[in-house]
């Protein structure tokens, strides 16, 4: 069977022609998964050269209308053979599949239709992005808890409990428990976005749990040290790199978020497809100390993990937390360097099984519910940009996604 792609500006084509069976069925749903992670959300199969339609061809058109009806779009039939059209008549799926050529449309109009106008397209070094402002004027509240200075000597004697509700996002230390001794052999990493909860116990092996909102419940954790962001994002974009053999770093999405929201320090939590995650995490609970500080050599290699090569690539990555432009002396202690210059942040990245994203403006703490429901938790880090001379691997790379950012100030809350 031959398959031939031909992008146009709002949808994709895909020719295909010989016989649509069983041998050939895989064949099809590899080209067709592997052109809605490129982002294709409407697709047409060309299929005038099929010859012959099994049931087995039959199934992959079914699974993948029902995959691209989930993400807004649609997958249809053109110019149907004799064969296909009598196959597709007996049973009862014609007039679901077959359509007519559509006309390429202007720019910008699937995106209005999916999620309303956005405010326009921005140019993004490697990558384009497409911003919403759905509150534009909304502050969110910030603050922080614990000491994060006290992580190198190891000397966190108690924990405080920190409710994660779905308008919230945080990241530090902590671990799932009802006070300091349940949890002091666990404390680990923890992140929270749109109501879930997702932690690193210290003692796990590295294997990440979670805990998310339902009904009446909401997560909560006991943390050495965190920052909490809680309100509403002002800005929503999606952004997408121009090759996927050069993704877009990090410290550039940051960058952009600052710019976009025109503030020093914003909140910031993104889904997105990532070329792989370079981050550190603990190998030890931080509240026990044999008096040698966490980051001394050679004793650090038994206490932290740091990734040696970009981890988890291909998968789809949930990343909370917050950047900063310049300095402010309560939150310097919370915060590393992200990239050149005066950026800095303090982000956690926990990394699921993949699955594309719908088009259009999306709510965060359904998005992410939905995924924490469906996906496997692979893993989970500290971001980090590694600049060790000769071993240092960069920082973490993104392909595309969704980002929703807006400005936080401390203890102000704007809507």
């Amino acid at each position: 069977m031959e398959i031939v792609r031909t992008k146009h500006e709002q949808w994709l084509e895909v020719g295909i022609a010989g016989r649509l069976n069983a041998q050939w069925a895989d064949s099809l749903d590899r080209e067709l998964a592997d052109a809605v992670r490129d982002g294709s959300r409407r697709i047409y199969l060309e299929m005038s050269g099929i010859t012959f339609l099994s049931s087995a061809g039959i199934r992959i058109l079914l699974k993948y209308r029902k995959e691209l009806a989930s993400l807004q779009g649609s997958l249809l039939i053109l110019s149907p053979s004799e064969n296909v059209a009598n196959v597709l008549t007996l049973s009862g799926l014609l007039d679901l599949f077959v359509a007519e050529r559509p006309e390429d449309e202007r720019p910008g109009r699937e995106a209005a239709a999916a999620g309303g106008a956005g405010d326009g397209e921005v140019v993004l070094d490697g990558g384009g992005i497409t911003v919403f402002s759905p509150f534009p004027g909304a502050v969110m509240s910030l603050r922080t808890v614990g000491d994060p200075r006290q992580l190198e000597e190891g000397k966190f004697l108690e924990s405080s409990r920190v409710r994660l509700p779905s308008d919230a996002i945080a990241v530090g230390i902590g671990g799932f428990g009802d006070d300091f001794t349940d949890c002091r052999e666990q404390f680990g990493e923890f992140m929270s976005l749109g109501g879930s909860a997702i932690t690193l116990p210290a003692e796990s092996g590295h294997t990440p749990d979670f805990l998310t909102q339902a009904g009446d419940f909401v997560p909560g954790v006991q943390a050495l040290y965190a920052v909490v962001c809680q309100g509403i994002f002002a800005r929503f974009f999606t952004f997408g790199a121009d090759s996927a053999d050069d993704p877009i770093p990090f410290s550039r999405l940051a960058a952009t978020a600052l710019s976009i929201c025109t503030a020093d320090c914003i909140a910031l939590a993104m889904i997105a497809e990532t070329d792989g995650l370079v981050g550190a995490s603990l190998l030890r609970s931080p509240t026990f100390s044999d008096d040698a500080p966490l980051f001394a050599f050679p004793g650090v290699r038994d206490r932290l993990a740091l990734t040696s090569e970009p981890q988890w690539p291909g998968s789809l990555a949930l990343v909370c937390g917050i950047a900063l432009q310049g300095e402010d002396p309560r939150l310097d202690p919370f915060v590393r360097p992200l990239g050149d210059g005066a950026l800095s942040g303090h982000f956690h990245a926990a990394a699921l099984s993949y699955r594309a994203l719908p088009e259009g403006v999306l709510e965060l703490a359904p998005t992410v519910a939905g995924l924490m429901q469906t996906r496997n938790l692979l893993g989970m880090a500290h971001l980090l940009n590694d600049t060790r001379p000769i071993t240092g691997i960069g920082e973490s790379r993104f392909l595309r996604g969704a980002v929703w950012c807006g400005p936080a100030k401390m203890g102000e809350v704007r809507p």
